[in-house]
């Protein structure tokens, strides 16, 4: 999907629309939506849903493959780029793991 026309018609138009709704100020004689430097996209973008839908099918422990398939990703790598978990993620997945290693209490002697 990346460099698809479709595409930029569809988020040059939710950019105007969050605009005209007030959500997010318009730039001053910039592009409506930004393709370069570590500011790659302006805040509340059409292009953020994508990140968004990534990290919440990943959340919701849909399968890696099924879940690149329908957000359009060719690999892992790029999913991995729109998926963000949060520490509070992997928090909860560290404290999920079992303890394997029972290691009894020594009595003193």
């Amino acid at each position: 999907m990346t460099g698809c026309r479709s595409i930029s018609i569809i988020s040059a138009a939710f950019a105007r629309l969050v605009i005209c709704a007030g959500v997010r100020p318009a730039a001053d004689g910039e592009p409506i939506c930004k393709r370069e430097g570590a500011e790659k996209y302006a805040p509340l973008s059409f292009h953020c849903f994508r990140h968004n839908f990534t990290t919440m099918m990943k959340k919701a422990n849909v399968a890696e493959a099924i879940a690149r398939r329908i957000a359009g990703h060719k690999s892992i790598v790029i999913s991995d780029i729109y998926t963000h978990l949060g520490e509070k993620v992997m928090l909860d997945a560290v404290q999920a793991i079992p303890h394997i290693i029972d290691v009894p209490e020594r009595s003193a002697e």
